[in-house]
This record gives structure tokens, sequence and C-alpha cells, in this order.
């Protein structure tokens, strides 16, 4: 079956829903018949009303569907997401090949390791740049003189420490 690109979301899911029609939905169950991200709709939810069962609350409905709404909204919009040492934990580390953006808003990095637990905010070990702006990169471009067809570049970093071995050419 062909994968087909769906049409772009635009609103989260119930945004204009008054906030009493919204839960916000924990992670771990509360031991009532609320939802949560980690048991989703109680089991109390899912025994007929006749046996003492408890009908589910729309509002949790509206609460995860905003959510996932909102953050597909948000990778709609280009959006990526940034590391996040909460998610890290859940899963046991990002794994090989995710990229996540850096906290300047504009540098991105890949994991190259996975379960890697590291921030690359404070540490990139695991990690390596991926596009964007690395902070602190440099490029110096020197004229190397009168009629001579060469320029200088200097990276600062150097260019082998972002490709780690890569053959870069510029022509």
């Amino acid at each position: 079956m062909a994968i087909i690109r769906p049409s772009t979301v635009h609103y989260p899911f119930a945004e204009a829903a008054l906030p009493a029609n919204i839960n916000t939905v924990p992670d771990a169950p509360t031991g009532s018949a609320l939802a949560s991200w980690q048991q989703g709709f109680p089991p109390i939810t899912m025994t007929p009303l006749g046996s003492g069962g408890l009908p589910p609350y729309g509002a949790d409905f509206n609460g995860v569907l905003n959510a996932l709404s909102a953050n597909v909204q948000w990778m709609n919009a280009g959006g990526t997401p940034a590391y996040d040492s909460t998610l890290s934990t859940a899963i046991g580390g990002y794994p090989a090949g995710a990229v996540i953006a850096l906290s300047d808003g504009y540098s991105y990095v890949v994991s190259t390791t996975a379960g890697n637990t590291n921030n690359p905010n404070s540490s990139m070990t695991g990690w390596a740049p991926f596009g964007g702006l690395m902070s602190g990169a440099e490029l110096y471009i020197q004229d190397s003189g009168p009629g001579a067809n060469s320029i200088l570049l200097t990276a600062a970093p150097p260019v082998s420490a972002y490709f780690n071995g890569l053959r870069v050419v510029f022509k």
C-alpha cells in the first residue's frame, strides 16, 4: 500500500473547546476513570455500565487528540523536537539517527549512538552536527592576494570536527 501524504493539520483537535472540555492527560494512572498516557482508558471504562462500569470522559478524548494533533501541527510547520531528558529516560536514550534541535533554535544534531542519554546542549558525546548554524562555528575566507586564483578557507573548529573523516570538496 502506498503512503500518501496526509493533509496538513492546521489546528490542534478541540483547540476552540471550552477548557473544561479538554483534560490534561497525566502520564501515570490516577486510580480513577480518567485516562492516562501509560494506561489509556482504565478497565472501569471498559466494564458495562450495568456491571458497575463508568463511561470514559469526553474531555479525555479531547485531551489526547489535542496533544497528538498539536505535535503533528508542530511537525507540519517544520518544527524539530528539542532534547528532552524526561523522554530520553523514558525511552532508554535517543536512538542512533535521531535528529533534534539544540537550545539555540538554529542548530541540529544527530545521535550517533543508540541509547544516547547525553544532553547535546552541554555534551556533544554521541552527537554530531546536522545542518543549521552550529554554535561557535565560524568560517573565515581570505583572498590569497592579487592575481591569484585561490581563496584560503579556515574553519573554527576545523571542518574535520564536523565531518569526522568525510571528504569535503569546494568548487
